[in-house]
């Protein structure tokens, strides 16, 4: 069976080094992954951030084009139609961004873009009524309006919710990912402290007990309290035993 004191020095601190080595790489590796996972998790992060803002921006047109067209009926002033105009264009182009962006709900965002479209429409010909035919002819279009507007606001609020507990998931990944990388960070740390204890404890048994003989051999002969022709026990093929031999 190989003993400690039969490993050379040279041997043994190669061995040392060598597993400080690997276990440096696979910490690296680990640290690596758990970056590209980290990068992962906020770029999808701020993707739906983004789409959160879009979808943000298409609910105020929305309620723009609502106002305005309401201001018109109420007076009678046709400059409103320009800006509700305005607002439909900005939020038909928000939708198209979001098309693009999120192509497995294209379907769902052409529904509402199809609802603001109908939204203001409708809306438009309330405002006309209004100018026209008076408050009684405003007010009865004014009830379609308002059913266009209840099915536009539940097509958007369930885009939204869909996005918002996409961006949830990504949130709850990023935050287990960082506590992944954390524990592999304080696993790796112990693994290192417990590495470099039992090395410098393997270097202490390799090299103390044989120099404490040397010591205590010398001292005996420097005493005068021994045979000069005995000679040290050698154990090994190290350097302390080489010193011994020679």
């Amino acid at each position: 069976m190989l003993k400690l004191y039969d490993v050379k020095m040279k041997t043994f601190m190669f061995a040392v080094c060598l597993v400080i080595g690997l276990m440096s790489v696979a910490y690296v590796a680990t640290l690596w992954n758990g970056y590209a996972d980290l990068q992962d998790s906020t770029g999808r992060e701020v993707e739906l951030s983004h789409d959160n803002m879009l979808l943000a921006k298409v609910r105020f047109h929305v309620v723009q084009i609502q106002q305005f067209l309401t201001d018109v009926g109420a007076t009678r002033d046709p400059g409103g139609f320009d800006e509700a105009r305005e607002n439909l264009q900005q939020a038909g182009a928000a939708l198209d961004t979001l098309a693009v962006r999120l192509p497995q709900y294209a379907e769902q965002i052409r529904r509402i873009k199809d609802q603001v479209q109908a939204t203001h429409d409708v809306g438009a010909r309330m405002a006309s009524r209004y100018i026209s035919d008076g408050v009684d002819a405003g007010n009865m279009v004014m009830k379609e309006l308002d059913a266009e507007s209840e099915r536009l606001t539940q097509e958007l609020d369930a885009l939204i919710k869909t996005v918002n507990t996409a961006s949830e998931e990504v949130t709850q990944e990023l935050v287990s990912d960082l506590d992944h990388d954390r524990n592999i960070g304080i696993g790796f740390s112990l693994a290192y402290a417990l590495g470099i204890y039992l090395a410098l404890l393997l270097i202490f048994l390799k090299v103390v007990p044989p120099l404490r003989e040397l010591r205590a051999a010398l001292v005996k002969m420097n005493s005068g309290d021994t045979d000069l022709a005995l000679r040290l026990p050698v154990r090994g093929k190290d350097l302390i035993a080489n010193w011994v031999w020679n």
